[in-house]
């Protein structure tokens, strides 16, 4: 049985950049990931909330 999660993510933390990579499971069933890059200063940082 393979167990598979609903959403996850995964970061990429740099000095000067943060990647974030959310994946997520839609209600037909198909996979849908977002790539975004960050900088890391405070209201940079603040934007991944969105």
């Amino acid at each position: 049985m393979r167990l598979m999660y609903e959403r996850c993510a995964a970061l990429d933390v740099h000095k000067k950049t943060v990647t974030a990579c959310p994946r997520w499971t839609q209600s037909d069933g198909q996979v849908a990931s977002e790539v975004r890059t960050f900088g890391t200063t405070t209201p940079e940082l603040l934007e991944m909330l969105d």
